[in-house]
């Protein structure tokens, strides 16, 4: 069998996208713009230096998120998983290219279930929409939490983290 025939008949027998979803516990773009920032505040993600270079930018951040939000799942959708009790996390995946997409912005309330949900989920997707995700940011409340990626640490503004399925890992002094 052709390896193109074999890759189509392994998508199409992968459960829809909605089952994968409900089978991690994953929400897809259940909350708001607000909702989103306020917990990268609450994870530290959006910490008080960050959040002070941001702020006469924020208002207009905040309406192309909204924006892009409301496209549905064409431009950026917000993964989330956990509850209020135990603990949120959310992954932002956006659109790079036309058949391109990156996850950033993973962010977790100190619940690593949930956090294994929409990263599950997000590489779920990925499978059963037939596209490879290009990379990914991984943060934990506030910290980074993947060995698979290279940092400038410096000013905010220069702290840089990739991860792919296809990295190389360098070393920077």
């Amino acid at each position: 069998m052709p390896l193109d025939a074999l890759d189509q008949e392994t998508l199409t027998s992968l459960p829809r996208l909605s089952e994968v979803y409900d089978a991690y516990g994953v929400q897809v773009n259940a909350l708001s713009v607000n909702e989103i920032f306020a917990l990268y505040e609450r994870t530290g993600f959006l910490y008080p230096d960050k959040a002070a270079r941001l702020l006469p930018h924020l208002g207009q951040v905040r309406e192309n998120w909204r924006r892009m939000l409301s496209a549905g799942e064409s431009l950026l959708y917000v993964l989330t998983s956990g509850d209020k009790k135990r603990g949120l996390a959310s992954l932002a995946v956006w659109r790079t290219t036309q058949n391109g997409w990156m996850s950033q912005h993973l962010v977790s309330e100190n619940n690593p279930y949930a956090s294994r949900a929409v990263m599950l989920a997000a590489a779920a997707a990925s499978i059963r929409k037939g596209r490879d995700p290009l990379g990914t940011e991984l943060v934990s409340a506030g910290e980074p939490i993947s060995c698979a990626s290279f940092r400038f640490d410096g000013a905010d503004d220069r702290r840089i983290s990739i991860v792919c399925s296809k990295a190389r890992i360098f070393c920077i002094a």
